[in-house]
């Protein structure tokens, strides 16, 4: 991109863009031109209630899909991570209660408007029946000034996004958006626009899934561009933070994101008279239950493009390199970067986004006509259907031109004022959910009630809303920059382009005024609750309405009240320990610090360190004895006077001590008193490891002098820095790394350490833990946890100068000795765990062996020891004390005679495969007499033959090093291809199910199924797999293994593989969910049936239920998900699923045969007929000759 930001249009963009306006517009002709030519207000405001559930669903998704969603969406997550995906949890509340309370209720009145209630006259009105003609007329105003605003807004949102970054003109991107959804809203109606919502949803996919695989395949690929994303820490967790001004967790957008649905997919106009357009109630509920799945994809893109902007540009954004002047701008920015060398896809994606924008406009259009005809007109002037139909494309015609100066006023307003139009926009939504809720679910509600609820809930809104933006409002407004980064709209931050300051002030509102720091997710949720609580105060204070005052229908029936709850236990007290009376203090003691009169005495007995409350008021400060002097007054052994380093008896001085190692037991205990005391030791035992060391090596040996002014860690690791001085070429002679250790533990379990020390060189660690409780210590990444005293000692290099275990390496070179410095039987008896934090990396399958050096065998050995297994393979246990690490075993685990299964299965499934087959051709006609009967089994044929071209693939490619390249890599997309069909066709079988279990009077056409099936049977599969092929470029170790002729596996959600589980995956879970509800069908007994069922023929129906099901369901590939997960080292679970696993699925056709083919009583006695009437006709064929 130029420094500037901009990348303009080529002619194919604009002749791509062009064709979608014409597209939009010809369907509006269509429709007004074909069938009742929209020559009736039922036919141009409800489609002649004839739609069906797929077009309405994707129209209602749609809808409130707006460009800003596309938009704002993605650059919420690239700014900010996966958050805001959690706002899919409010969908199922959001759209469960419409479709089992507000669409059965609307629709048993013949709604025409959620405002009014109307039969063929409309002379009832909903609201006005309810309440009265005042709450109605509230209402209908407050929707029209709510949708007025939102029209401008959103037909300026994309048409500045796309001039800021790409200059396509402004106002000419405006007019021809206004222009073609008002021509064709006004002449096609509600039909024109649920078609051009079905087109334009079409288009928006097929947008955004274009720039996710361009942009996966600039990222490096699938594998690269999720380990950017991961890296960045751009996939968020759960936050379960329960601060309502927290802008966005888990609650604010589960819980939160509910009432924002409702108040769009409940109440509002437009969604409401698409569910009125439907042919039947239930239609209309199947209609809202499609929109789940709709909005769930749409979500998932918007979401996947966020997260591919960032692999593609982390943190270096174009923001900060002022390409853009806003984060919301970042999306057309990536598109026209991304797809610059790819001349129409940057127009694809912009028609994606018109398209958005062009399906909310046109329903508000529609919307708008509907109330401002039926609401407002219709009630008071009397006029001919022909009349009242033209009016109404008038209105729509009018509703367009005032979108049009809308956008212009949009235009004109400064930042504030237009984040304060779009906060009333988003606020209005909730006082009209309050209200409706206040009249469904509350019979005693009243009219003054309803009317003062909706009063103070506006009053709320812009209380809330506007102050809080106000409070937030910086010193200074900098240039008008692109703010939406949500995709319901309804909030304020949500529904367009808004004005941002640079700077925002941090500070937040106290006391009452707290209120302005809500969350704009809890708008909707603060504003309906203050209606209905209002509004039932009000009622109850001015009279409530009695039952019978109520008009039948307008209240939904209310459940049976709870039974009271039962009292609250009271929980015994429990009982504490009392504090003890005297607490320990731990003083640390510095060299110019006084001490008191039993110093000498303290420092023998090893307490230096643990003075009790009670002592320290013996403390007499003294200045005559200083630190110094009681050091060297107790620096020698007992029974010694003098200095540190000649005792006057000449008997035995610390030097001369430690130049034997058969005196260091008797002499260092008695001579070490402190940490302090011991440096000279430290000093001078480099002679001790030296000396023998020395003595062994070989004249060629290059190992340094020794150190006599060095400290006694600083030696031991200076004679590890060159580890083949160690080595002896002739010989492969241990015994010298073995004196070497046993000569340092030597020292330190005789030294006596008493008090916390910590001394780290480059190749030697030492740490003691003096600590009773479990002491955590560390050394070179290794933590150790003991119960008792401990010294712990890490050694780098020494691993390479030790014999081996087995043949095995170690991960790193660490190996640590714990040393405890009291008697022989508590050393023996302690318990010692160990983290190695390197051994994280071990390598899957692979088997980890936590060893120590065994003095008695001169070898390494597992004995007492337990490893932490593969879910903590970095912990080892040991039950004694020593030399420890840890191994990994050089080849990985393997399962025996798997490859021999694999294949015995595979062919056995083959032959399977072939004659049920064989067996459906001969019984079709026999077998498939009805439409449900068709669908089963044109799915188990699909699936059988989907299945065998699998297997044959799997089997070609048994042996990966006789095949060429190129087969090995079309043997890889054919294999992927027809498992992922197995599995298409699956669902297929597995939806026509459910169907059948929960709308039992209502089948299925054949010609729908067969056009959804093979749609949703091979064309999603060739889908998935060429997304795959291209996103990894085909290339070997990228989309396929050379080893394997099948996809590649790195790691948990890495590599090509997960284009295979993760669709396979999902669809296994739906088939799961299947075959609970034909269970619940089965232990649920029928009207006929006799509640006293037989337990025993429940549970029979129930397991022949499972077993004929799950291989045609695919259920047996659920293990799957455990062969994943299992490490081959968790012996004997991965053994006993790894073999379940293999034998099940690679014997799925011969299961198939035997459930689905010989398994099913018509299918066996069409076949043993069959062939009965075959024997007969040449038995009498031999008796006439």
């Amino acid at each position: 991109m130029d420094p500037a930001g901009h990348k303009y249009f080529t002619v194919i963009d604009y002749v791509i863009f062009a064709l979608l306006l014409v597209a939009s517009m010809a369907i509006g002709l269509y429709y007004a031109f074909t069938g009742g030519r929209q020559s009736t207000t039922r036919e141009f405001l409800f489609a002649d209630r004839s739609m069906k559930c797929l077009p309405l669903s994707l129209s209602l998704m749609a809808t409130f899909q707006s460009a800003v969603a596309i938009i704002g969406t993605p650059a919420e997550v690239y700014a900010n991570g996966t958050q805001y995906w959690f706002i899919g949890c409010s969908y199922i509340l959001g759209l469960l209660i419409p479709a089992h309370i507000f669409i059965p209720l609307f629709y048993r009145l013949h709604l025409t408007s959620v405002y009014q209630h109307a039969n063929i006259s409309f002379t009832s009105q909903y609201l006005e029946l309810r309440f009265c003609k005042a709450v109605r007329i509230c209402g209908t105003v407050t929707f029209i000034f709510q949708m007025v605003i939102y029209m401008g807004v959103g037909i300026y949102t994309p048409a500045l996004a796309l001039n800021a970054v790409t200059g396509f003109h402004l106002w000419g991107a405006v007019l021809a958006t206004g222009l073609v959804c008002t021509l064709y809203t006004a002449l096609g109606g509600l039909k024109a626009v649920v078609w051009t919502d079905v087109f334009q949803t079409v288009v928006m996919f097929t947008g955004q899934l274009a720039v996710i695989i361009v942009g996966v395949h600039q990222a490096g690929g699938l594998s690269d561009a999720w380990a950017k994303v991961r890296d960045g820490g751009h996939i968020s967790g759960i936050d379960l933070n329960p601060d309502p001004t927290v802008r966005h967790t888990f609650w604010t957008l589960g819980v939160g994101g509910v009432f924002l649905m409702l108040s769009l997919y409940g109440v509002n106009q437009a969604q409401v008279q698409r569910y009125l357009s439907s042919r039947t109630e239930k239609e209309a509920v199947m209609s809202c239950y499609m929109v789940f799945p709709c909005l769930q994809v749409a979500l998932m893109l918007s979401c996947l493009m966020g997260l591919v902007m960032y692999a593609c540009y982390g943190n270096n954004s174009p923001l900060k390199q002022q390409y853009i002047t806003s984060k919301d701008q970042m999306v057309l920015y990536f598109v026209m970067d991304m797809l610059q060398n790819f001349p129409g896809l940057p127009g694809l994606f912009v028609a994606c986004l018109f398209s958005a924008s062009l399906s909310t406009i046109s329903s508000a259009f529609n919307s708008l006509a509907t109330v401002t005809m039926v609401d407002l007109i219709k009630p008071h002037f009397s006029m001919t259907e022909a009349r009242a139909t033209l009016l109404s494309k008038l209105l729509a015609l009018a509703y367009g031109i005032i979108c049009l100066a809308m956008a212009y006023v949009v235009h004109l307003m400064n930042s504030s004022v237009l984040q304060a139009a779009l906060s009333i926009f988003g606020m209005v939504g909730g006082p009209l959910l309050g209200l409706f809720c206040l009249g469904i679910f509350f019979p005693c509600a009243n009219s003054i009630g309803a009317v003062t609820g909706l009063a103070a809930g506006l009053i709320m809104a812009f209380w809330v809303g506007i102050g809080g933006f106000l409070s937030r409002m910086p010193s200074s407004v900098q240039v008008l920059a692109l703010n939406s980064t949500n995709t319901i709209p309804g909030a304020p931050e949500n529904i367009t382009v808004t004005a941002v300051p640079a700077v925002i002030d941090p500070a937040r509102p106290v006391g009452l005024n707290g209120l302005y720091s809500l969350s704009y997710m809890w708008y909707s949720a603060l504003n309906s609750s203050t209606v209905v609580l209002i509004g039932l105060i009000i009622s109850f204070m001015t009279g409530p309405t009695k039952g019978d005052d109520v008009a039948s229908g307008t209240v939904y029936p209310v459940m049976q009240r709870a039974r009271s709850l039962l009292h609250k236990l009271v929980k015994p007290s429990t009982c504490c320990t009392a504090p003890p009376a005297h607490t320990v203090y731990w003083l640390e003691l510095e060299i110019e610090s006084s001490v008191y009169d039993n110093f000498s005495a303290l420092l023998k007995d090893q307490t230096l360190t643990k003075i009790t409350d009670a002592s320290v008021t013996d403390i007499t400060i003294t200045t005559e004895c200083t630190w110094n002097e009681m050091y060297k007054n107790c620096s020698c052994a007992s029974n010694y006077t003098g200095s540190e380093d000649m005792c006057k008896n000449d008997k035995c001085c610390n030097k001369n001590c430690l130049q034997k190692l058969n005196d260091i037991a008797v002499c260092l205990p008695e001579s070490r008193v402190s940490i302090d005391g011991y440096t000279p030791i430290e000093n001078m035992s480099c002679e001790v490891l030296c000396n023998p060391t020395q003595k062994g090596l070989p004249a060629y040996d290059t190992l340094a002098e020794k150190i006599a002014n060095l400290d006694f860690v600083s030696t031991i690791s200076n004679t590890l820095n060159d580890t083949n001085a160690w080595k002896n070429p002739k010989t492969e002679d241990t015994n010298l790394s073995v004196s070497y250790l046993r000569a340092t533990e030597e020292t330190i379990n005789n030294s006596n350490l008493t008090f916390n020390d910590y001394s780290k060189n480059e190749n030697v660690k030492l740490v003691v833990c003096n600590n009773s409780n479990a002491a955590l210590c560390g050394a070179f990444k290794v933590n150790v946890t003991a119960d008792s005293k401990v010294v712990v000692v890490g050694f780098r290099n020494l691993n390479e100068i030790l014999p081996k275990y087995n043949g095995s390496d170690t991960l790193e070179t660490t190996i640590v000795s714990v040393i405890t410095t009291n008697n022989a039987t508590e050393r023996n008896s302690t318990s010692v765990q160990l983290s190695f934090d390197y051994a994280k990396k071990r390598i899957r399958n692979h088997e980890m062996y936590c060893v120590f050096w065994d003095e008695n065998e001169n070898a390494w050995s597992s004995k007492g020891c337990k490893w932490g297994g593969a879910e903590k393979p970095e912990l080892c246990t040991c039950e004694h004390n020593s030399a420890f690490t840890i191994l990994m075993s050089k080849t990985a685990e393997t399962l025996p005679y798997m490859t021999e299964l694999t294949y015995a299965g595979l062919g056995i499934s083959i032959v399977s495969l072939v004659l049920c087959l064989i067996i459906e051709f001969l019984v079709w006609d026999t077998v498939v007499k009805s439409d449900i009967a068709n669908f089963r089994h044109v799915a188990l044929v699909n699936i059988c033959l989907c299945l065998l071209f699998a297997h044959c693939g799997f089997l070609a490619s048994a042996d990966p090093k006789a095949i060429s390249p190129q087969w090995c890599s079309i043997l890889a997309v054919l294999e992927h291809f027809f498992f992922l069909a197995v599995f298409f066709w699956m669902l297929c079988l597995s939806l026509v199910l459910l169907h059948q279990m929960i709308f039992v009077f209502d089948q299925l056409r054949k010609k729908v199924f067969l056009a959804l099936s093979i749609t949703v049977g091979y064309v999603c599969p060739i889908i998935c797999v060429a997304t795959t092929y291209i996103t990894f470029g085909g290339k070997e170790d990228e989309y396929y293994s050379k080893d394997t002729c099948w996809l590649v596996y790195r790691g948990m959600l890495k590599g090509s593989i997960f284009s295979f589980v993760i669709p396979a995956l999902t669809i296994v879970m739906v088939n799961l969910f299947t075959l609970v509800v034909v269970i619940m069908k089965i232990v649920s007994p029928t009207v006929s049936e006799s509640k006293a069922r037989d337990q025993k023929d429940v549970a029979r129906s129930m397991i022949k239920t499972i077993v004929f099901l799950s291989p045609v369901l695919g259920l047996t590939w659920l293990l799957g998900i455990l062969v994943l997960y299992l490490d081959l080292t968790q012996k004997p679970y991965a053994q006993i699923v790894g073999y379940s696993f293999t034998l099940l699925n690679s014997l799925q056709g011969f299961l198939i045969l035997l459930t689905n083919c010989l398994g099913e009583k018509k299918v066996f006695d069409a076949l043993q007929k069959r062939f009965q009437s075959k024997v007969s006709m040449c038995e009498r064929s031999v008796c006439i000759y």
